[in-house]
């Protein structure tokens, strides 16, 4: 469950999106991309492979299909970096075009497939995963979505609490930014966490660097 001390008994409101047809047409769009992706799954997934794909038998496979996806946002490293204490977190976060479809079978989470649109189409991009989106499923809840961090390898389910401040929820217990699986912590509190942690990170990336030109004589 979550535990935002400041959040305890708030019942989350929906904010209602309406979709334009041009909107509701790529989505449904997705949907099917995904749907068909089934099929090359279906071909991915060998009696040597099935296990490390996600799956308990090679049959499960001949009965999987997909649920409704989880957006994927991402905050670039360059721009975490730029972040200061307190500011709107949703300045460094950009994204939104890509999809993680879980795979299931009999409604249990197996693997995933990665829908993204590339020049303007949706495909399917990775198959897999199984580990990340069974995490990723287990913490989610209904209108969540994702964000992820690739420079540091960091994944959270994020949602809006009923006054409109962005939350995340951490997948993995992690002693370095002090981090409790499940246990929701605001953007803003979780950024302060992290950003010593990558400046620190950028500052051993640019010695490491310094020192290759030296050996280089450049």
């Amino acid at each position: 469950m979550r535990n935002l001390i400041t959040l305890i008994a708030v019942v989350l409101v929906m904010i209602p999106y309406i979709y334009s047809q041009e909107e509701q047409t790529s989505l449904d769009e997705l949907v099917q991309v995904a749907k068909n992706a089934l099929e090359i799954f279906n071909e991915l997934v060998t009696a040597e492979n099935y296990k490390s794909m996600g799956f308990e038998s090679l049959d499960e496979v001949k009965k999987i299909d997909v649920v409704e996806p989880l957006q994927v946002f991402i905050v670039r490293f360059v721009d975490l970096l730029e972040y200061e204490s307190g500011a709107d977190p949703d300045e460094i976060i950009s994204g939104g075009d890509q999809f993680i479809y879980p795979v299931t079978f009999e409604n249990e989470v197996r693997s995933s497939i990665v829908v993204e649109k590339v020049n303007n189409e949706w495909e399917a991009a990775r198959f897999g995963g199984a580990s990340l989106v069974k995490l990723l499923t287990e913490f989610a809840e209904e209108s969540d979505f994702v964000i992820y961090m690739p420079s540091l390898s960091l994944y959270f389910v994020a949602f809006y609490d009923a006054d409109d401040k962005l939350a995340l929820v951490p997948i993995l217990d992690d002693s370095n930014f002090e981090f409790s699986a499940g246990e929701a912590i605001f953007a803003t509190e979780a950024f302060d966490k992290i950003l010593p942690i990558a400046r620190n990170y950028k500052e051993q990336m640019e010695h490491i660097k310094d020192d290759i030109n030296e050996n280089l004589n450049i």
